[in-house]
C-alpha cells in the first residue's frame, strides 16, 4: 500500500545518517534541518492517513461507525498521537443525514475529516471544507474535544469560556 516505501526509507536514512555523523552545522542549519524534518514527518503522516482512508473506502462496508472507529484505532497504532484522533458524528445540514467519521487534529483549529465510506468526501478534507456537513458529537471516550455550534473545539477552550 505504501507507494514510495523505498524513497521514504531512503530519505529517512539520509536524515539519520546526517544526524549520526556528528556533523555540527551552524545553529541556523540545525534549525533548518529540524524544520525540514518536521515538514517531512507531517507530509508522511498525511500520506499515511490518505492511504488508510483509501483502504477503508475500498472495504465497501456500509457500517461507517465501525469503520470510523477502526480508522481512529489504526492511526493511533501507526504512531499518531492518541489525543489527536477521534471518532465523530457529522450531520448534513441540508438533508439531515448523519455519518460517522474520524477526525485527525493535525491542526487544533481545523481537523482533517477521514471518511471511511466516502459519503462525505472521497478523500481527506478539512472540516471547514466539508460543505453542508457539520460536527454533531464526538464519539470517542475521554476526548479532549467538544462540539460547539457545529465546530469542534478543544475542551479546555470551552472550559475557559465558561469561567469568564
Amino acid at each position: 500500500m505504501m507507494k514510495n516505501t523505498a524513497t521514504r526509507l531512503g530519505a529517512l536514512a539520509g536524515i539519520l545518517l546526517l544526524l549520526a555523523s556528528g556533523a555540527t552545522p551552524a545553529l541556523a542549519g540545525e534549525t533548518a534541518l529540524s524544520a525540514q524534518y518536521r515538514q517531512h514527518q507531517s507530509s508522511e503522516r498525511r500520506e499515511t492517513a490518505r492511504e488508510l482512508v483509501a483502504w477503508s473506502q475500498g472495504r465497501g462496508s456500509s457500517d461507517a461507525a465501525r469503520l470510523a472507529s477502526t480508522l481512529e484505532k489504526g492511526l493511533v497504532e501507526l504512531g499518531f498521537h492518541r489525543r489527536a484522533v477521534v471518532t465523530a458524528v457529522v450531520e448534513n445540514a441540508q438533508t439531515g443525514a448523519r455519518h460517522s467519521v474520524a477526525l485527525w487534529f493535525e491542526r487544533q483549529s481545523d481537523p482533517w475529516v477521514l471518511d471511511p465510506t466516502g459519503a462525505l468526501a472521497p478523500q481527506m478534507v478539512r472540516l471547514s471544507e466539508s460543505g453542508a456537513w457539520k460536527a454533531v458529537s464526538i464519539a470517542s471516550r475521554g476526548s479532549r474535544y467538544q462540539v460547539v455550534g457545529g465546530r469542534v473545539v478543544a475542551a479546555q477552550q470551552v472550559a475557559s469560556r465558561a469561567t469568564r
